[in-house]
């Protein structure tokens, strides 16, 4: 199998002594790794990039706008693909079972997938478009790169990983990416001071997990598909730095829990 293919080669390796400034990096890089042993294999199972342009995040800055200026104690951070219909209304199968102890007390950040449903259809309206907030990171973003000190800082471990397995990812780049949108991640939640931060897919929001982590801001993931034993997100046999982590998963029962 493709995920035992990844899994060999994480075994490997020392991807728990991959460093850079003294922080253990694999915890975020190994989903980059993961998806280009994929490739590398099967022309089937493809990452599944959406080009962040500036024309799509203009086009839902305005989604729930007038939601940003209040305050929470929650938010959410989930996409519009698992909305189900109730009654006259759509709901988030994965958390609107939460969302509704919460009463007025939570922000959903949802990203579009592949659209964003009317708020006059949802139950809960407390709800924005991440690509409100993308469209600032994105600024952020370039003005980071403008100070960045571009010195290509080799890690020995990875050199040897990208030639040997003919991996070709400029691992330079995802880091220090990773590392300015959990800057950036930061300033948004001292802004906002919640207590605690729900995602509904950790690996695809760890730069949001990290930042919150780093605050002592409890961090939550909420199932949202299937959990076995060859998913390489929850399957991970090296010790690996658990500021990268969600402190609680929520699952939909015993079979996922104890996987």
């Amino acid at each position: 199998m493709l995920e035992e293919k990844f899994q060999e080669i994480e075994s490997s390796y020392d991807v728990d002594n991959i460093y850079f400034r003294d922080i253990q990096v694999w915890s975020f890089l190994r989903k980059n790794y993961y998806w280009d042993t994929i490739k590398k294999y099967t022309e089937i199972y493809k990452e599944q990039k959406e080009k962040k342009t500036l024309i799509k995040n203009f086009k839902y800055i305005f989604y729930g706008f007038r939601n940003w200026f209040r305050e929470y104690e929650y938010i959410f951070f989930i996409d519009s693909g698992y909305k189900i219909k109730e009654d006259s209304f759509f709901i988030d199968s994965r958390i609107d079972g939460i969302i509704n102890n919460l009463n007025s007390k939570a922000l959903i950040i949802e990203s579009p997938n592949p659209m964003h449903i009317s708020i006059n259809s949802l139950k809960y309206k407390y709800i924005v478009s991440h690509r409100t907030l993308s469209l600032f990171a994105f600024f952020f973003r370039k003005v980071n790169y403008l100070f960045l000190n571009k010195t290509n800082n080799k890690i020995n471990i990875l050199e040897d990983l990208n030639s040997k397995e003919k991996i070709n990812i400029n691992y330079q780049q995802v880091i220090d990416e990773f590392f300015i949108y959990v800057r950036f991640m930061k300033l948004f939640f001292r802004i906002y001071k919640p207590k605690a931060v729900f995602v509904s897919c950790y690996y695809c929001n760890q730069e949001i997990v990290t930042a919150a982590n780093e605050l002592g801001i409890k961090t939550i993931e909420v199932q949202h598909g299937m959990i076995g034993k060859e998913h390489y997100a929850y399957n991970i046999n090296k010790r690996l730095s658990d500021i990268f982590f969600p402190n609680r998963l929520l699952t939909f029962g015993d079979y996922d829990k104890n996987i």
